[in-house]
């Protein structure tokens, strides 16, 4: 597995290399991170994105880019909607391989929105692992304190790790994923 970071907005290169490389320690791959890109869209009135829409765009990068196998991530600081939810930290189409994570709900804990501080950058990472971790086949987990299980709020983020429990290790193996 390869994930490439398609920035929406100027991520600075310091919090992007960091990111990309915590998501390569913990999937044991490769991951880079890609020019900024455009975001496919405004932000509408309503002040949320539909997460879809990011989705769509990171679809159509694959088809315009030789990607075999590569996990395309857009992180953004738009804040993002879906169907039946109020928000979303991210969303994933496993079977386009995509993803995308966002800031906008992650808090303000220091640093600016290029350079995002310590507590955001980790809640960041455990976002696009959770995310990228659909995109490897895991479904959402019971344990509390994997980076699988479903986070309603911000504390949830903050009370899981970044890393995955022994059951989603053994599916990740299973599903021939490296987990670091």
């Amino acid at each position: 597995m390869r994930i490439t970071i398609v920035p929406y907005f100027p991520l600075a290169a310091p919090a992007g290399a960091r990111l990309a490389e915590g998501l390569a320690g913990l999937f044991d791959c490769a991951a880079d991170l890609a020019a900024f890109a455009p975001p496919p869209a405004r932000q509408p009135p309503s002040g949320q994105c539909a997460a879809r829409v990011f989705l769509d765009d990171l679809r159509d990068r694959r088809s315009q880019r030789s990607a075999a196998g590569a996990v395309l991530l857009g992180v953004t600081d738009a804040d993002l909607g879906a169907k039946r939810m109020n928000f979303v930290f991210g969303e994933a189409d496993r079977d386009a391989r995509v993803a995308v994570v966002s800031l906008h709900r992650l808090g303000s804990a220091g640093g600016t929105e290029a350079e995002p501080g310590r507590i955001i950058q980790d809640r960041l990472l455990k976002e696009a692992v959770h995310e990228c971790g659909h995109v490897a086949d895991l479904d959402h987990c019971e344990d509390p304190r994997c980076v699988m299980h479903f986070s309603s709020a911000v504390a949830d983020t903050d009370y899981k790790g970044p890393g995955f429990c022994a059951a989603c290790q053994k599916k990740l193996a299973q599903y021939g994923h490296g987990t670091g």
